[in-house]
């Protein structure tokens, strides 16, 4: 195990990249941001690597005045994760509480000695929203081809997505056409830009959105695309 202070950032962005959760929507960290974030944080680095000096996994924290703030704690072996949370035990005589951010409900905490006297709350943090349909859908990673379906999306702010929209996806190769930028007209599904934000980033199936009258359409349609849309929701870590 090994300490540093904000110059450790640098040291883990390669294993950072690497990582899956990080590759669902985390934020890609050129050399400017990293230095933007030691000027901001007064953080400190713990990266423990194994026998042959690879990396394992990494702690970001920063020591406040009675609280060890935990701001990153990422593991690719449950070697690291036992030798990471050694190292926040450690410092059990010389903080009064401990804090961690996570991105994800599945961070590992259950796996702790005693995850009962953990005190966890579930917050809005970050919001996400479709700038550019077009291109989002061109570059999603749909997990089945789709036989043709139409969308009416309505967007009150970005007329540019709002329409009715052709969606094919035919051995991996997605194609999207706007049939019309108007609502009316045959349309499968029905929805906001909003909700098929929520959608494709994990956060609630389109099944569900139509059980609940958020979404209109044809029941075998909704299913049909929910299959292929991804159920993880991103990892959005860095704030900006």
């Amino acid at each position: 195990m090994t300490r540093y202070g904000n110059d450790g950032l640098a040291q883990i962005n390669d294993f950072y990249a690497r990582q899956p959760q990080n590759q669902r929507g985390g934020l890609i960290r050129p050399a400017w941001w990293q230095h933007y974030l030691t000027l901001k944080h007064h953080w400190s680095v713990a990266i423990y690597r194994n026998a042959a000096a690879n990396i394992e996994g990494y702690l970001i924290y920063e020591r406040q005045a009675t609280n060890f703030a935990i701001q990153e704690w990422v593991t690719s072996t449950p070697t690291a994760f036992e030798r990471l949370a050694n190292f926040i035990t450690k410092h059990g005589t010389t903080f009064e509480t401990f804090s961690y951010d996570s991105p994800s409900a599945t961070n590992g905490l259950d796996l702790l000695a005693d995850p009962y006297r953990l005190k966890v709350t579930v917050q809005p943090y970050m919001m996400a929203r479709i700038v550019d349909l077009y291109d989002f859908i061109k570059r999603y990673p749909f997990l089945t081809d789709i036989q043709p379906i139409r969308l009416a999306v309505s967007d009150a702010t970005l007329p540019a997505n709002q329409g009715i929209w052709s969606l094919t996806r035919h051995n991996g190769q997605v194609t999207l056409n706007r049939v019309s930028d108007q609502l009316t007209g045959p349309a499968d599904i029905q929805l906001t830009i909003q909700q098929l934000t929520t959608a494709c980033f994990g956060t609630q199936s389109l099944a569900r959105a139509y059980q609940h009258g958020l979404i209109t359409g044809d029941v075998n349609a909704i299913n049909r695309l929910d299959t292929s849309l991804v159920k993880e929701r991103p990892a959005l870590i860095d704030y900006f």
